[in-house]
């Protein structure tokens, strides 16, 4: 499915920019003093953050879709025109009789759900703290301040192509909804559980990628001003 295809891309994206991003603040400010040792104290902060960040968005999203499949696809509707379960050749689904896939869709909704809450918590646990550096060290001319920069570009750039694909994926759904290979009900409602995540998924990605980019004060920043002479002073 096309929402799956978009969490494949999603991870090895995340691991490949978090090395880069980690290699560029370790020796990019490898020549600035630290004294008190807050670049590797960043630089754990906001690796952690980043991978709970999208994991906990793959498994939440990964839910979302577990459960909308569960509303729109019906897996008993699968048996050939005119024929009876048990008859020879006919298609009968092994959730009918009970078998190893019998609510399968439950346990994977539970699942990922259990991984949405567990990396949720490291993901608030360690985002509050990223957070705490920002508000302590708000510019660019400090060390632990450098390092969240170039985090939050991370966090934007991985955020721009997941919603990139999550339209992508559905706009295709969307297509695949209104005339589906085969005219099948199942394929209709596997695709109106891919285009009701993948439009939360890419409204979700547009709402982070503002976030990071006001709170970090993400973009072009020109020298500062001097300022203006005090013509009070004798």
């Amino acid at each position: 499915m096309p929402f799956f295809g978009l969490l494949g891309f999603v991870f090895p994206l995340v691991f490949v920019v978090l090395i880069v991003a980690a290699i560029a603040a370790a020796v990019g400010g490898r020549r600035d003093p630290d004294p008190t040792g807050r670049r590797p104290y960043a630089i754990y902060l906001t690796a952690v953050t980043f991978i709970a960040l999208f994991t906990t968005l793959a498994a939440l999203y990964a839910l979302i879709h577990s459960l909308a499949e569960m509303a729109f696809v019906n897996d008993s509707s699968v048996f050939t025109t005119g024929c009876s379960p048990g008859s020879v050749g006919c298609e009968v689904p092994i959730d009918y009789y009970g078998g190893p896939d019998s609510g399968g869709s439950g346990r994977e909704a539970l699942q990922n759900a259990l991984f949405a809450a567990v990396f949720g918590v490291v993901l608030y646990f360690h985002g509050r703290r990223v957070l705490d550096v920002r508000s302590e060290e708000p510019g660019l001319d400090t060390v632990g301040g450098r390092v969240l920069n170039m985090f939050a570009y991370a966090v934007c750039f991985v955020l721009l192509f997941i919603g990139i694909g999550a339209t992508a994926a559905a706009v295709t759904s969307l297509v695949d909804a209104i005339d589906p290979l085969g005219g099948l009900d199942d394929a209709r409602g596997g695709s109106l559980a891919t285009l009701v995540t993948s439009v939360l998924l890419a409204l979700t990605s547009g709402f982070l990628f503002r976030f990071a980019w006001s709170t970090f004060a993400l973009g072009p920043h020109g020298p500062k001003a001097p300022p203006p002479p005090d013509y009070n002073v004798p």
